[in-house]
């Protein structure tokens, strides 16, 4: 079957420079309080990742034909869509440079961050809210619940609220002022919701619990219309996800709202039991975007080779092994040292 290579231009990456963290020669003073430090957000790796993103957008638009063979191994001929298309990378470091391009973009793709679903904001709220049903006495986590989606309170709103009742708890405040509120109000719902869900965390199992905040608090549709279209089939997927991870515990019979916490607690603090994020609901068609090494035995009839430029950090052919004690003029030893296969046995025990 006939196919095409192209070339973009090399946008070539200096690592050093790109991470460095130093003020320029004539950076000015300023306040920190007032004026944050500038982001030099614009690098090669932006600049490359703009340029596939257009590329894979300039396919789609133009109704670009790809050839393909059927159940019954006849060729036919139809448009290409986002599904097609794979980028490949050496390794997962700057993905979320190409990914954060492919977003702004409204390009629907499907990530590979491996373990990365407790950090997705939308699950962050939601473990906040389930911590608050517990100890709802936290300003700081009160104030995030109900800026997120779930309530989508204003600055003015929490405003409002910070200055009532001085000798009193935020969440006692939201209670107190339920009465004065209008109906429709996000603090309204707030203070009727809370409560409510409170309840229920001491009498029916946390996977029940999630499935009643999800139902009542209408978190689907209120996560999905606060983010881009491409992302909206990714956060639903993330939130049916985490409502997975309830019946992971003890097959969900019996553990309590304490013990699911306690449960995404332990998780995260280890690598390889952190859950993925997975694949985007309702089969979107979604451009994958992953490492050479996780593709294999994978195929597309487009694949974009990103990052090519990406030599690693760590040039140097030696690395240098010195013992130079404090009360000396001069080291007592230097060393180069090369790969481990070759470092001898008594250079190796005091590495």
């Amino acid at each position: 079957m006939p196919g095409r290579v192209s070339l973009f231009p090399l946008h070539r990456i200096d690592d050093e420079r790109e991470n460095s963290t130093e003020e320029p020669d004539d950076a000015r003073l300023r306040n920190p309080l007032l004026e944050p430090r500038p982001e030099h957000t614009e690098n090669a790796r932006s600049a490359e990742a703009h340029q596939v993103a257009e590329e894979i957008a300039r396919l789609v638009r133009t109704n670009t034909l790809i050839t393909e063979k059927d159940t019954n191994n006849q060729e036919r001929v139809r448009p290409i869509e986002y599904g097609d298309i794979m980028i490949l990378m050496r390794n997962r470091t700057h993905i979320g440079e190409y990914e954060a391009v492919l977003r702004e973009q409204g390009i629907p793709f499907i990530g590979s961050q491996r373990g990365s679903l407790l950090e997705n904001q939308e699950i962050q709220d939601l473990e906040k809210l389930l911590d608050i049903l517990m100890t709802p006495f936290n300003n700081l986590s009160i104030a995030q619940i109900l800026k997120s989606p779930i309530f989508a309170a204003t600055d003015d709103d929490l405003l409002g609220l910070s200055i009532i009742h001085k000798d009193s708890k935020w969440y006692q405040r939201l209670l107190s002022m339920e009465a004065e509120l209008k109906d429709g109000h996000p603090l309204k719902r707030a203070a009727r919701l809370l409560p409510h869900w409170q309840r229920l965390a001491d009498t029916i199992p946390v996977h029940d619990l999630i499935d009643r905040i999800y139902a009542e608090g209408n978190i689907m549709q209120r996560y999905a219309a606060s983010v881009p279209a491409a992302q909206r089939q990714q956060v639903k997927a993330n939130l049916l996800r985490f409502h997975e991870l309830s019946l992971e515990l003890d097959s969900g019979r019996y553990p309590s709202l304490s013990h699911f916490l306690h449960y995404l607690r332990s998780i995260r603090e280890h690598s390889d039991g952190r859950p993925d994020e997975p694949a985007s609901a309702e089969g979107r068609s979604s451009v994958r975007l992953m490492t050479i090494h996780a593709s294999k035995g994978l195929e597309a009839p487009v694949v974009v080779l990103a990052d090519c430029d990406n030599q690693g950090r760590h040039h140097n052919a030696y690395s240098a092994l010195v013992d130079w004690p404090a009360h000396s003029s001069r080291p007592l030893r230097f060393q180069l040292i090369t790969t481990k296969a070759t470092t001898d046995q008594m250079t190796s025990s005091v590495l």
